[in-house]
């Protein structure tokens, strides 16, 4: 009795966890639908390949600058859940037409060329942002506040946004061009030279970019929502490498990015889920064995009974009707082969040895009683009728 308990617990166990798991599984199904798609940011490192752009103090070089800065930003959006596109990740050389085609075939949403400014004379300092069109006057004046709120506290000045009407060519999105700093200048110069400094820079300008983009966020605490922590990559949310299409500087051809991944696994409820499932299937089975025996047998008889009428089954029969047939008139062929065979030898001579048979009262044929006749290559002689006086009275 107590073992039938236990069994009945634990076919019941799985239901119990469906029923509390399915509907945490369905409403988590339902929020990940909902969440939007992520953004597309284009950043593009100034200058690279056979263009060093300007060269500074302390060694300063303005294409390496843009692209260590440039790339420091791409790791935080891509933390933030943004699909992030490069113009340019090695030290390559890329023309402005194909940098504002790679932003407009990946439909970016914004697009950030990051440059340093340089001078003739040490004295410039602080921060400009460069705008193509009218519509971009917001994205700009974000980027530039949130630089000058960066800088400033080390005593740069503030540029604020200029129009540069020249310089990017049919750009789809809004843009701005930020100059950060002049590496001419030996107190910007000494603060680029510090990894931690381009770090805080890249920081602003993820700041600047996600204020004008506030659904970055957004989205961000939508999928932590529904996405458990232990699934999230240890470098961010979705920090692999953006699903879009880039274009490979050297070559100028346009290249398909590797697509980003979220790594993950099956939740340890489904696990339990699917451990309890098969330990129940196993006690029932226990259980119920003689159960399942019997509907085996049946399922057994049932299938010989298919078998037996369905069309396999006559045509085996058939064939062994057609074999027995064969078989049958095979052998009386051979039999009354063997008859004649047998009665052909004496067929010449049947008639001699039926005439040499006695006819009556062991007399013979008086045909045959004659000189010539023989009997086991002895005469016979004839044999004489008695007459009336020599028969007894």
């Amino acid at each position: 009795m107590h073992r039938a308990r236990l069994l009945y617990v634990l076919a019941s166990a799985p239901v119990a966890v469906a029923l509390t798991v399915a509907p945490a599984l369905s409403s988590a199904a339902v929020r990940a639908a909902s969440v939007p798609p992520p953004y597309v940011v284009a950043i593009d490192p100034g200058h690279g390949g056979t263009d060093p752009g300007a060269l500074g103090l302390d060694g300063l070089v303005e294409k390496d600058l843009t692209l260590d800065v440039s790339n420091r930003l791409a790791a935080l959006l891509r933390a933030d859940g943004v699909t992030v596109v490069m113009t340019r990740t090695t030290d390559a050389s890329v023309s402005i037409q194909e940098r504002a085609d790679i932003a407009n075939a990946a439909h970016a949403d914004v697009f950030l060329p990051i440059y340093f400014n340089s001078w003739t004379t040490p004295v410039p300092d602080g921060s400009v942002v460069l705008y193509p069109y009218a519509r971009d006057i917001p994205f700009a004046t974000d980027i530039s506040q949130a630089v000058t709120n960066y800088i400033s506290p080390d005593g740069d000045n503030d540029g604020g946004t200029v129009l540069r009407p020249d310089w990017w060519l049919e750009p789809t999105m809004p843009v701005a061009t930020v100059e950060s700093l002049f590496i001419s200048n030996p107190h910007d110069a000494a603060l680029l030279t510090k990894a931690s400094f381009r770090q805080g820079l890249a920081e602003a300008l993820r700041n600047g970019i996600e204020t004008y983009l506030p659904g970055i966020q957004q989205r961000l605490q939508e999928v932590r929502a529904v996405t458990p922590a232990k699934l999230l990559p240890a470098s961010g949310l979705l920090a692999d490498s953006p699903a879009t299409h880039g274009k490979t500087p050297a070559s100028g051809e346009i290249a398909p990015a590797k697509a980003a991944a979220t790594t993950g696994g099956t939740p340890a409820a489904l696990r339990v889920f699917e451990v309890l499932v098969l330990l129940a299937a196993v006690l029932l089975a226990i259980r119920y064995r003689r159960r399942l025996i019997g509907l085996a047998g049946s399922g057994l008889a049932v299938a010989s009974t298919w078998a037996q009428n369905g069309g396999l089954h006559h045509r085996t029969l058939r064939r062994r009707r057609r074999l027995t047939r064969e078989r049958g008139t095979s052998t009386a062929v051979g039999a009354d082969t063997r008859r004649r065979a047998y009665d052909d030898p004496f067929s010449e001579s049947r008639g001699v040895w039926d005439r040499a048979l006695p006819t009556g009262h062991g007399a013979l044929p008086k045909e045959l009683l004659s000189d010539s006749f023989e009997v086991r290559g002895r005469p016979v002689k004839p044999v004489r009728e008695p007459s009336l006086d020599e028969l007894p009275l």
